[in-house]
């Protein structure tokens, strides 16, 4: 298990992990997944990016494959995100940016392959000798938060999960579902850019919660609506106990998921709120300064009442004993 850690200016964390998978364990695969983020204006805009190499015979290159897919996606993303364009800007571009990741990862695995030709053995796996994108085959998620809008684009299989300021959870994008089986859309086909899907969501609070996941996460779950809770469960153990709980417990649910589900790698990559984590705190201060609060007034309300009934405690003394030497003097001029 790898997990990284970073913080951000807009209240919030980056956090990653990536478990290799039971079954890549079982036949000595390596994982194949790749993540990766960045941020830029001093923290203003963050760019995850998660990527699931194909792992089949004929995709036996696709852990780099996956690896210059974020490398491409963080990259592009970074140099088209430099003048943070509008919400109507991107609207105008977003067909840019989705043609240049693809443009940009296919030139980088021409690149790969003319440094790391391949062997007879790798040559003999591929069913035409001009597919050797195949060998690279991947998918890619790619979120860009700023405090504007939050940009989601999605090729092939994977997951992102959000939750918005006012807690409210959705998936914005709901992966292609037109192919067969196990069969997923790739960076590595011939018109990988048309089958790219994309959602931008205004707001003018950033989400408490943008989720990236490959599919070895949403696969150990029989149904979408186990995975967002098991999703959900993360944001709701952030809020409970902070970071140091997800330290410690999210590896071992990774773990437990891919043995007992899909037996994929499973890698995520999620930013989240960091006041989030003392939400609590402080709605617990909150209630303590209230009790504060009350109990000074009780003991001031108390005093008060203290301090009258002993001022007419005094009071009556004083006029019983004025009383009580003026009737001892008018007796005493009468004798």
């Amino acid at each position: 298990m790898k997990s990284t850690v970073e913080t951000t200016n807009l209240d919030g964390l980056v956090r990653s992990f990536t478990q290799r998978g039971a079954s890549h364990i079982r036949q000595e695969k390596p994982n194949q997944d790749s993540v990766k983020y960045a941020s830029l204006h001093n923290d203003k805009v963050h760019i995850l990016s998660v990527s699931d190499g194909h792992g089949s015979n004929r995709s036996f290159r696709s852990e780099d494959g996956s690896r210059i897919a974020v490398d491409t996606a963080i990259q592009v993303s970074t140099d088209f995100f430099c003048d943070r364009p509008s919400a109507n800007e991107l609207k105008g571009k977003i067909d840019i940016l989705c043609r240049r990741i693809v443009y940009e990862w296919k030139k980088e695995v021409k690149n790969h392959l003319y440094d790391n030709p391949f062997s007879e053995s790798e040559l003999s796996l591929l069913k035409n000798k001009e597919d050797n994108e195949i060998a690279y085959g991947a998918t890619l998620l790619l979120s860009v938060i700023t405090s504007d809008y939050t940009l989601h684009v999605q090729l092939g299989d994977g997951n992102i999960f959000v939750i918005d300021s006012d807690n409210n959870q959705s998936s914005p994008i709901v992966p292609d579902n037109i192919l067969l089986g196990n069969d997923t859309h790739s960076l590595c086909e011939e018109d990988a850019d048309k089958h790219i899907q994309f959602n931008i969501t205004l707001h003018n609070n950033t989400p408490y919660l943008v989720f990236l996941t490959t599919d070895g996460l949403p696969n150990s779950f029989s149904t979408d609506k186990a995975f967002f809770s098991a999703a959900k469960e993360i944001y709701e153990a952030i809020f409970e106990h902070g970071l140091e709980a997800i330290e410690v417990e999210l590896p071992k649910w990774l773990e437990e998921y891919t043995e007992q589900g899909s037996g994929d790698d499973i890698t995520i990559v999620f930013y989240y709120k960091e006041r989030l984590a003392t939400d609590r705190i402080s709605k617990d201060n909150i209630q303590e300064n209230i009790q504060e609060d009350v109990q000074e007034d009780v003991q001031d309300e108390v005093q008060d009442e203290v301090q009258d009934e002993v001022q007419d405690e005094v009071q009556d003394d004083v006029q019983d004993d004025v009383q009580d030497d003026v009737q001892d003097d008018v007796q005493d001029d009468v004798q």
